[in-house]
């Protein structure tokens, strides 16, 4: 009974030397937290007596319990990345191009996801504050001051150092089309052929070749049955759909104007840049090849187009049931003055005989779309004193292979 009753007074003592003192002096934080809580939840990041606070909110996808667990759980790390100070940029030096744009957004967020993973070595973190309202959940958490390192003033010199090391260390989560728009100029080339890779395995092949401009090594699907999508149809799709169109109708100057403007409106100049420079490639449609040109501004002022003005000739002299005769790729040909990105591939070891009859010609390029065989339909066309005829193939003759570039001066004097 005795040991009881000393077990009982060594606790009131406990309490009432250490539990009762700290909790009126403030040094728990849950008491600085409410003591403060206007404008602690007022900041990213503040410190009050001997604690560092800082605030975390995420948006669950849903209301159901579940969804909005994660993001409780997502806004407690976002207040753990908070934590450190390391948020709290000044982008003052920050170059121009991103400063205020969703490029400069994202990579600040990028940087706090980093920073927030690494946050939990941080002794002495706690929750002191949850709650969600609808489906905005917030989360405070807090940490004694002497164990939160004071981040230093972070120049933009070294944030891009952190983002090149992540870039070559493979990180996965580095948003590349932002970091393609403040790398240095000797790291644009590796970067966008590391896009390419990314956009083959997520839309196709030919949607990445487009990008680092390669030739289309096959025959896309729009392209075999020579038909494309209106602009009115193209316009209105967002930027998957884009993608996955341009795998379909790889070059095509439309889908490339419109998925240019996304990343333009996006903040990502440097690759909008680049799609409009390729939709010049292709001349199949005169009206968005002149906007894609235009778009390109001065960087992309050596780029010359053919005369639209040849190419309704040429189209003029094909009547309209002998193009609809034709392959769709033939048509495409047609339609684009021979300027159709198409890579060279021999499916046989034999060349057709330009001399032979035009039809047998025609099967043979149709059967395998190829420089040689393309060779031989001009100079069948141009036997037959069919020079507009013969222009396109001998063009894209020289497009495939630079061996018949002599055939296609031949051709275009001809035709002056």
């Amino acid at each position: 009974m005795v040991s009881v009753r000393v077990t009982f007074f060594a606790l009131v003592i406990f309490v009432l030397l250490w539990v009762v003192p700290a909790v009126f002096s403030g040094t728990t934080p849950f008491f600085v937290f409410d003591m403060n809580r206007a404008e602690i939840l007022s900041k990213s990041r503040s410190k009050h007596d001997v604690y560092v606070f800082a605030v975390g909110v995420a948006e669950a996808l849903k209301s159901s319990p579940s969804s909005l667990d994660r993001a409780r759980q997502k806004a407690r790390l976002k207040a753990q990345g908070n934590l450190t100070g390391i948020v709290d940029f000044d982008r003052r030096n920050w170059p121009e191009v991103v400063r205020g744009s969703g490029v400069g957004d994202r990579i600040e967020n990028y940087l706090v996801r980093i920073q927030g993973s690494s946050s939990v070595s941080i002794e002495g973190i706690q929750a002191v504050f949850e709650e969600c309202h609808g489906q905005s959940c917030l989360s405070v958490v807090a940490a004694p001051a002497s164990s939160v390192i004071k981040s230093p003033s972070l120049s933009w010199n070294f944030l891009l150092s952190l983002l090149d090391d992540a870039y070559l260390q493979g990180a996965s989560s580095l948003p590349l089309y932002d970091y393609l728009e403040v790398c240095n100029e000797d790291h644009v080339d590796d970067v966008l052929e590391r896009l390419a890779e990314h956009i083959k395995v997520k839309y196709g092949d030919f949607a990445g070749d487009v990008v680092v401009r390669e030739p289309i090594a096959g025959i896309p699907v729009l392209w075999a049955k020579g038909r494309r999508l209106s602009e009115e149809k193209v316009s209105q799709l967002g930027q998957e759909a884009l993608f996955q169109l341009l795998n379909l109708d790889p070059y095509d100057p439309v889908v490339l104007y419109y998925l240019a403007k996304s990343f333009d409106s996006q903040g990502r100049h440097r690759f909008a840049l680049l799609l409009y420079s390729r939709g010049t490639v292709w001349f199949v449609d005169p009206e968005y090849n002149v906007l894609c040109l235009n778009s390109c501004g001065v960087r992309q002022e050596s780029i010359v187009l053919p005369s639209n003005a040849l190419r309704e000739k040429v189209i003029a002299s094909f009547d309209e049931s002998a193009v609809e005769s034709h392959s769709g790729l033939i048509h495409m040909i047609i339609q684009s003055l021979g300027t159709l990105p198409l890579a060279d591939f021999d499916l046989s070891s034999d060349s057709v005989d330009p001399m032979v009859d035009s039809t047998m010609v025609i099967n043979a390029a149709m059967t395998n779309p190829n420089a040689i065989n393309f060779a031989a339909l001009a100079k069948n066309f141009y036997a037959r004193g069919e020079t507009l005829r013969a222009l396109p193939f001998g063009i894209q003759a020289a497009t495939m292979d630079s061996k018949y570039e002599e055939l296609k001066t031949i051709l275009k004097k001809e035709t002056l």
